[in-house]
């Protein structure tokens, strides 16, 4: 009796450890993020972004199942770690299509490593997620299914050193091409307002459906500022 009370208390202590391999599936649709990587690095300063050379399109920043307007599940297994070795058959096109961006860590797979460990682990009850590879691999299978920049050309919304647009320019060209609404993320510096993020909706058969969470700090009366891709963030 004593050695099961002594083993009853040592895995009720493991399972008071903050995420301790915890499971949460409580989600109801997932937000697919593209973002534009000249905008991206424009926000955040050229010290602190690269874009690759490859890099030609809109890229990748996640595949996140959400629950409702919240931002939640997050980090729903932390012992799933990433690893690397489960997708290095698709890596060199995650270089392309879902690279890292920012510099502020000096680790080639960071951001894949988060994006899997915070958004991954949370949708692995669905038989099309169960496995890091799986998770990646539907990401660049929707990057190519919704391609932003050719919802954008077809719009006659081009990369533009002078040319500004209206913020509701960019959401009519997806909607038009998705038949649903997107949200939109915009960041401003040097007094201009850029369209940094277009995320859309999708249910849990991968349809898409209206987004009913708000645009992040987006300004409807704002000039839209869409700049080219500038090698000068290129390494």
């Amino acid at each position: 009796m004593l050695y099961y009370v002594s083993c009853l208390g040592f895995f009720l202590c493991l399972s008071c450890v903050e995420g301790f391999n915890t499971t949460n599936y409580n989600y109801d649709h997932f937000i697919f993020t593209q973002q534009w990587p000249q905008s991206l690095c424009e926000c955040i300063g050229v010290s602190r972004c690269r874009i690759p050379e490859k890099v030609k399109t809109w890229t990748i920043h996640g595949l996140w199942p959400t629950l409702g307007k919240t931002e939640d599940p997050q980090y729903c297994n932390r012992s799933w770690h990433f690893e690397e070795s489960q997708i290095l058959d698709i890596e060199a096109k995650m270089e392309i299509y879902w690279p890292e961006l920012e510099t502020s860590t000096n680790s080639r797979i960071s951001f894949w490593e988060h994006e899997w460990e915070k958004h991954g682990t949370c949708c692995t009850d669905m038989s099309s997620l169960d496995s890091e590879h799986k998770y990646f691999a539907l990401g660049l299978q929707l990057n190519r299914k919704y391609d932003i920049l050719s919802m954008l050309n077809d719009a006659e919304i081009l990369p533009s050193k002078t040319k500004t647009y209206k913020l509701d320019d960019f959401r009519d060209a997806v909607q038009k091409k998705t038949g649903h609404s997107p949200i939109l993320h915009c960041c401003k510096t040097d007094s201009k307002q850029r369209v940094e993020e277009i995320m859309i909706c999708l249910d849990k058969k991968f349809n898409v459906i209206d987004c009913e969470e708000a645009d992040e700090e987006c300004t409807n009366d704002v000039p839209v500022y869409y700049h080219p891709l500038n090698p000068f963030f290129a390494q």
